[in-house]
């Protein structure tokens, strides 16, 4: 019977709290039976302390008395704790035998639940056998997403040394323009053929570089109309040409600027896409790849309108160095006159 209680829980407790009963109900008979004993023996101890001899005579009698009925009293009540124990057996058999059909019930409920769990653990294998199988798949596919990060990372490295080296270049050339543009001032009056010459190499540059040649040469007629239509207004317009040059050396110096504090943004943000391209290599799940093609998004943006604006910078330039050579040969036309 514990064996088999043993293999449940609750079950178990039940059976313990059973036999427990039934040991409390044999305590409380034989504390009944020590009580009445005790009674017996306090009636003795009574009448043999007695002074009185009349009253240790009729006390020894009645306590003859109670001894000679102490057995008939004891078996009496023995008799009906004997019949109440004897219920109480049956009952607590009735139950011990219900706890037994319940323990076998939950024996069998436990044998189909570990045949299920059997079941169970064999399709977790075979799940586990396919996420194996997964996970040597997106092993496969985070590689191979690795790489074209690190491909692009350096497409990008690339592409920003490409623009580095242009920028950088692009400045060397429009220092070499203002130094230039200020010996034409100093030799204006005395070399003016020659600053013709090395303006016209200028615009051919500029020509050459980006590829305007046509649109140069229209605009050079137009400059030649200018310049016939200053002839006739150089005398009165030498002092506004001085400061209008003036003018234009200090847009010149102050788009220089802009141009250096865009070519710090890119220095900046190239900065940024380094670190970011450091933390490519331990990044290696999906959306962290998502990220850094966001952030490609995001540079190439940022690349494009700052482009734009170095564009539009260079233009604001080669139109001011037009009006400076315009400015100039009107005033070499005006001092000719």
């Amino acid at each position: 019977m514990y064996l088999d209680s043993a293999m449940t829980g609750k079950s178990t407790l039940n059976v313990l709290s059973e036999a427990a009963a039934i040991e409390h109900s044999w305590s409380l008979v034989l504390d009944v039976r020590l009580e009445f004993s005790d009674v017996i023996g306090a009636e003795i101890l009574r009448c043999l302390f007695v002074s009185d001899l009349y009253c240790r005579k009729t006390n020894s009698q009645s306590l003859i008395a109670c001894i000679s009925e102490t057995p008939a009293i004891e078996k009496q009540s023995g008799f009906y704790l004997d019949s109440a124990l004897q219920k109480e057996n049956e009952a607590a058999t009735c139950k011990i035998r219900e706890l037994l059909e319940q323990i076998d019930e939950e024996r069998g409920l436990k044998e189909e639940q570990m045949e299920k769990n059997e079941e169970l653990l064999k399709q977790i294998e075979e799940l586990r056998a396919l996420k194996e199988d997964e996970i040597k798949e997106l092993k496969s596919i985070i590689e191979a997403n690795n790489e074209a990060a690190t491909s692009r990372s350096r497409e990008l490295m690339e592409q920003i040394d490409e623009e580095r080296g242009l920028k950088e270049k692009e400045m060397e050339k429009n220092k070499e323009q203002v130094k230039q543009i200020e010996e034409l001032k100093c030799e204006a009056v005395k070399q003016q053929e020659e600053n013709a010459a090395k303006i016209a190499e200028l615009v051919v540059l500029f020509d050459e570089e980006r590829g305007l040649k046509e649109e140069e040469m229209e605009k050079n007629k137009e400059l030649v109309k200018q310049m016939e239509e200053l002839k006739c207004e150089a005398v009165k317009k030498q002092e506004e040409n001085a400061a209008r040059i003036a003018e234009l050396e200090n847009q010149g110096a102050v788009m220089n600027k802009e141009k250096a504090k865009l070519i710090n943004k890119i220095d900046e943000v190239r900065k940024k896409r380094e670190e970011e391209v450091k933390n490519i290599s331990q990044k290696i799940h999906s959306k962290e790849l998502d990220e850094l093609s966001k952030a490609y998004l995001e540079m190439k943006k940022i690349r494009r309108d700052y482009g734009a604006q170095i564009v539009l910078k260079d233009e604001k330039i080669k139109m001011l160095e037009e009006e400076v050579s315009k400015q100039q040969m009107a005033a070499s036309v005006g001092s000719e006159l």
